[in-house]
């Protein structure tokens, strides 16, 4: 009931503009938007009653169609969009946990190397792999490198 005045103010008070109407229901918030299409629905059957006429039955049962069709829309493209958002936090949970990862097997690299590990010479090969592959798919970041020193 909220927009049953505002509706008639629109389309009886004032010059009747169709444009000027569906401009003002354009510029609310959707779900508010579905409200005011149902007041205005309940607006038309009222007047209906009133004029005792019973042609516009069908047409105001593809009204009723058409606001659910568009709520429907609406909240189609509220679950996307949560969908969306919980796509792209386990997307960032999931490179995180890749870079910790990355990190850690860096750590472990350069543990090996400093302590001169049975398998230094082994890490030192894979130091360099690392390092190329982190270039060619411009991750890299010689701070993260700045203690290798490559004797080759």
């Amino acid at each position: 009931m909220q927009y049953r005045e505002k509706l008639i103010e629109l389309i009886f008070e004032t010059e009747y503009d169709e444009e000027t109407l569906f401009d003002w229901i354009s510029e609310q918030p959707v779900l508010d938007q579905v409200d005011i299409l149902n007041e205005f629905r309940d607006l038309i059957q009222d007047m209906l009653e009133e004029a005792e006429d019973e042609s516009l039955n069908e047409t105001m049962a593809e009204f009723d169609k058409a606001i659910d069709e568009y709520k429907e829309s609406y909240l189609d493209e509220q679950l996307a969009n949560l969908k969306y958002e919980l796509a792209v936090t386990e997307r960032d949970k999931a490179v995180a946990e890749m870079l910790e990862s990355i990190a850690g097997v860096r750590a472990y690299i350069r543990e090996c190397i400093e302590t001169n590990a049975p398998n230094a010479e082994a890490m030192k090969g894979l130091a360099r792999k690392l390092i190329e592959l982190d270039k060619n798919d411009g991750l890299y970041d010689p701070a993260n490198w700045d203690w290798f020193v490559d004797e080759n």
